[in-house]
């Protein structure tokens, strides 16, 4: 029994040692998108080893898309919880191509999410849920936007389900 035990908690121990550590980067909150391209991890898999940090007083509205290729769904967090996941593959648009974050945003064919994000301190990860076949071997790109936002007061709420209703209709 001693023996399982000690199995079970160097098992452990090495899940949590192995795991990648993501770097914390500031992200600007000026509306200029960042390109973003998955690294390969200690253990050769393709992930976003970055976390993007920022503290603000203000509003944030936080937007991720895919590019160049689409195909790619992702997942954000916010200080390690979800926020959502941006819209799903559409196969009809196999063939699209966006050279910039602003061509793939505004494109259909894009899987992309925006959320307005309170007041306070902010750590985004973002997962890879799932990439074209074609580039499975492959790192995924996307496009990381965050712009500060005056919001009246009182109306966040109502401001956050518009963006969320804008979102599904794949802005």
């Amino acid at each position: 029994m001693q023996l399982l035990s000690f199995t079970l908690a160097a098992c452990v121990v090495t899940l949590l040692t192995s795991a990648p550590t993501l770097r914390a980067v500031a992200i600007p909150l000026d509306g200029v998108w960042l390109e973003l391209a998955e690294d390969k991890d200690t253990s050769g898999k393709y992930g976003f080893l970055d976390e993007w940090t920022w503290t603000s007083t203000e509003h944030v509205e936080l937007c991720l898309t895919d590019l160049y290729v689409p195909g790619d769904v992702f997942e954000l967090y916010d200080n390690g919880t979800l926020l959502g996941v941006t819209a799903p593959f559409n196969p009809l648009f196999s063939g699209a191509f966006a050279m910039t974050p602003d061509e793939a945003i505004i494109d259909e064919a894009f899987s992309h999410a925006c959320w307005l994000l309170e007041p306070g301190y902010h750590a985004i990860s973002i997962r890879t849920v799932s990439r074209p076949a074609l580039f499975a071997s492959d790192g995924s790109y996307a496009g990381l936007r965050a712009e500060s936002k005056s919001v009246p007061e009182g109306t966040p709420g109502v401001v956050a389900m518009g963006m969320a209703l804008a979102g599904m209709a794949r802005l």
